[in-house]
């Protein structure tokens, strides 16, 4: 059987939908359904089992172990536009220029309902708790406003591995965890609710200790377990947008992308390209943090 084979309907969907909590107006997306296609997590090419009733469109195929066509669609949809203001961000002309060529070099993703499956981001796509889920259904109601930013999140992840910038054994040519955690809460607006004032990031040094965020290099360096690491998005998140900010050090997203060419091309190491690219050394960053973000925070 051939590999794509697509319905013998070709379905044009126009799928209206308002991005949760994120204020933009609809999009749509279009697309048709194929089949035949393995769900691949790399580079472990660990393969995921799917129902086979695969959503193409421009630059996404979405996959579900049971999700419906309805959610599926949303999900592409999310994705979709999260993609696309993310390269308007970055500056990135055209998706040709990640790789994005035909249907075998899209990012794959997997909007999850039941099936024992873990969130993450790989190169090239991601795994998310279906909105149909039972996970996603017993959220709190801000985190259900807030689904499209956990999508664009993961968008960023994924963009960031096609820039070239790939886990790899020597972390010395890889952002430190809190930067990437970070950046992809900026460029989201955050799944997890941002630090915004004195008195978010007071409640939050209450609730997490006054660790520095930006000491927090490689997940060893946690002080709390691993599976509550998202109680220090909102802090990567706050550590990044200062970076990017023209209240802070006025750097911008063609920087992180030069930073990333660099870093993806082995030319310097991560704490050199930092440097070069945010105008500060990353200790003094990390020494000067809190001090910092006193005078940035109103």
């Amino acid at each position: 059987m051939n590999p794509h084979t697509k319905t013998a309907f070709f379905a044009l969907i126009f799928f209206y939908m308002m991005c949760g909590g994120c204020g933009k107006n609809p999009v749509a997306a279009e697309g048709c359904w194929v089949s035949d296609i393995p769900f691949v997590v790399n580079p472990a090419n660990l393969e995921y089992g799917h129902d086979n009733r695969i959503f193409e469109s421009d630059h996404f195929l979405t996959f579900s172990d049971a999700s419906s066509d309805e959610i599926k669609i949303r999900f592409a949809a999310y994705a979709e536009q999260a993609f696309s203001e993310i390269l308007a961000a970055f500056h990135i002309p055209f998706a040709s220029f990640l790789g994005i060529s035909g249907t075998y070099t899209k990012m794959t993703i997997y909007t999850n309902k039941q099936s024992g499956m873990i969130q993450l981001a790989f190169p090239y796509g991601f795994i998310l708790d279906g909105e149909d889920s039972e996970t996603c259904r017993h959220w709190p109601a801000e985190m259900k406003k807030r689904y499209y930013q956990q999508v664009k999140h993961e968008t960023m992840h994924v963009v960031q591995f096609m820039l070239g910038v790939l886990p790899n054994d020597d972390n010395s040519y890889e952002p430190d965890k809190w930067f990437n955690e970070g950046l992809a809460e900026t460029v989201s607006g955050g799944f997890f609710i941002p630090i915004m004032s004195k008195v978010d990031f007071r409640t939050w040094k209450n609730q997490f200790g006054s660790v520095n965020p930006v000491s927090i290099h490689q997940w060893s360096d946690l002080p709390i377990p691993a599976n509550e690491v998202g109680g220090y998005y909102p802090a990567f998140g706050l550590a990044v947008r200062y970076l990017l900010d023209g209240r802070g050090l006025g750097r911008n997203y063609r920087d992180v992308k030069a930073m990333f060419f660099e870093l993806a091309h082995r030319e310097s190491t991560f704490p050199e390209a930092f440097e070069k690219y945010m105008g500060i050394s990353l200790s003094e960053y990390e020494d000067t943090f809190f001090q910092r973000m006193d005078a940035y925070l109103k």
